[in-house]
């Protein structure tokens, strides 16, 4: 669980993965708008987006946060993170070298609780970091 200050919380676009109707800027890519955030998800190329069954699920939350009603945001969990990281960090940083990946995934809950974190549609991750049929 992150503590997240939002500057600025607003309607979530249509058409972007969520269980939740609020998104917050900046987001970590430091994107000020939901126009600038949906143009960089729109602009990731598919070497990034398809690496991984959960890539865009995981981008899609790092770029379209929930606002910090709870007084913190939810993020991908730890292993959803672990099993993106692992399958598309060598593409991401291919793609973006002067960007390079710059999330530490030890830093994501291990979601223990549901609540805590973001778990892929399905509760599957899509490679060897799945444990069960729920992603813990």
């Amino acid at each position: 669980m992150i503590p997240w200050t939002a500057t600025k919380c607003t309607q979530l676009l249509t058409g972007v993965y969520s269980d939740y109707n609020m998104t917050m800027f900046p987001n970590s890519f430091d994107d000020t708008s939901s126009f600038d955030a949906r143009t960089r998800f729109d602009n990731l190329p598919m070497s990034v987006t398809n690496c991984n069954a959960n890539a865009e699920l995981f981008f899609c939350a790092q770029l379209f946060r929930d606002c910090p009603d709870r007084g913190w945001t939810r993020r991908p969990c730890r292993q959803l993170c672990q099993a993106v990281r692992y399958d598309c960090e060598a593409a991401y940083n291919a793609v973006f070298p002067d960007d390079p990946w710059a999330w530490d995934c030890n830093d994501f809950h291990d979601g223990a609780s549901d609540e805590l974190c973001l778990h892929p549609e399905g509760g599957k991750v899509k490679n060897g970091f799945k444990q069960s049929n729920k992603l813990i």
